[in-house]
């Protein structure tokens, strides 16, 4: 009987710190990879966090269309991303490409100030420039939700 008590114990013990970390941190410990994406330290990507979708304009310069704090949003976005990163790297001539026009950029940084994600993406173009010559093909249906993102 003692020893149902110590297992009950280590176990709603554990719950317990699972529930925390999922409410404090975007990854968890034992599965994150750092990559072109995640390059921080795992402990780095907490709550709260906010993402920017930002625009340039050519007489204001950057300008924000919208931020949003929803955590779901948020680990969306890393998912995508990182999806895309497993799936294919892109080579940077790809980018380059004359339909890209307007151009756009996703920040998502910690209420600190510290940025987790930058990307740089174009309203024509189904690339995203993570910068250090890294770049990844967006998914159309993630494309939209940008788009849609940035200017409503």
């Amino acid at each position: 009987m003692k020893r149902l008590g110590i297992i009950i114990g280590v176990a709603v013990g554990l719950v317990i710190i699972l529930v925390i970390v999922n409410q404090k941190f975007m990854f968890n410990p034992i599965l994150f990879r750092s990559n072109a994406i995640t390059y921080n330290n795992w402990s780095d990507y907490t709550y709260p966090s906010k993402i920017e979708y930002l625009y340039w304009d050519d007489k204001n310069g950057w300008n924000i269309g919208n931020e949003s704090s929803n955590n779901k949003e948020i680990k969306n976005i890393f998912r995508v991303l990182k999806d895309g990163l497993e799936n294919a790297k892109v080579a940077r001539n790809e980018f380059n490409n004359s339909a890209i026009k307007r151009e756009m950029k996703l920040i998502i940084r910690r209420s600190d100030g510290l940025i987790l994600l930058q990307f740089d993406y174009y309203e024509g173009g189904n690339m995203a420039d993570l910068g250090n010559d890294n770049f990844i093909e967006l998914p159309s249906s993630f494309k939209s939700i940008l788009l849609e993102k940035t200017f409503n």
